[in-house]
């Protein structure tokens, strides 16, 4: 199955050219999450994909400045009725496989967890996170609440794939693993805010896994699974290795 697989587009800060607008053979839509603040995407992407389903994971940009209790609803109910399925904690079967979608977040502890204190406090000083993403109680998101998230999207996955009869597609904006760390930012504390070791998910019949949120690009196989993202990045970043046709073929029973 050839598979179009896009995520960080920051439509917030200026719109694409049209080449997104040229059908090519692709059967399948992937979006990694930060491709617009709130739902303003979802329009772009039901015009703009609308010959194939599309699967689109809320990234973290998305809630910025919005309500992180009802955005999910405000996001399903605007793809209602169109090729969009906006995933979080949701299945899709789609041609033979089955998509399970989750914005995941992250649990500190990558680099081990003598570090996930650093890490969790880096994260609420300098992440936007932290400030600009409000609960319905009016109050800011906080480390301890996207940690609870991840454990509950985790544990999802977990059950998802110990219970799957066909391939699996995961698609996360936050990542799974160390594996796609870019190496300038090997070591370092901001590393918790973005990747988590979720190795033991990285299990057949999980064959390829979709994430963004790095702005580093990557195409590796670990664990025997293909873990793959294609970021745009910021307009002002030249993302290195970012495929602007976007296409990407699911692994058959082979090698990934």
């Amino acid at each position: 199955m050839k598979i179009r697989i896009y995520s960080d587009l920051h439509l917030e800060f200026g719109q694409y050219d049209p080449v997104f607008d040229r059908r090519g053979d692709e059967e399948l839509v992937v979006l990694a999450g930060d491709i617009d603040v709130g739902a303003a995407a979802i329009g772009w992407v039901a015009h703009t994909f609308a010959h194939v389903p599309v699967i689109y994971v809320l990234g973290n940009h998305e809630y910025y400045h919005h309500n992180f209790d009802t955005l999910l609803d405000e996001c399903r109910e605007r793809a209602r009725g169109t090729n969009v399925h906006v995933l979080e904690r949701d299945a899709l079967d789609v041609g033979g496989i089955r998509v399970l979608g989750c914005t995941l977040w992250t649990d500190f502890r990558v680099l081990g967890d003598e570090h996930r204190k650093r890490a969790r406090d880096w994260a609420e000083q300098s992440l936007t996170d932290f400030w600009c993403i409000r609960r319905q109680d009016g109050k800011h998101l906080t480390p301890e609440r996207t940690v609870r998230t991840f454990v509950q999207s985790t544990h999802w996955l977990d059950w998802q794939i110990s219970q799957a009869d066909r391939p699996l597609l995961v698609v996360t904006h936050h990542a799974p693993a160390a594996a796609t760390i870019a190496p300038r930012f090997a070591g370092h504390f901001s590393n918790g805010s973005f990747h988590s070791n979720c190795d033991d998910l990285l299990r057949a019949p999980v064959r390829m896994w979709v994430h963004g949120h790095t702005h580093h690009n990557a195409d590796v196989v670990h664990n025997g699974v293909r873990v793959v993202t294609n970021q745009r990045g910021y307009p002002s970043e030249d993302t290195l290795g970012f495929r602007r046709d976007g296409l990407f073929e699911f692994p058959d029973g082979g090698s990934p």
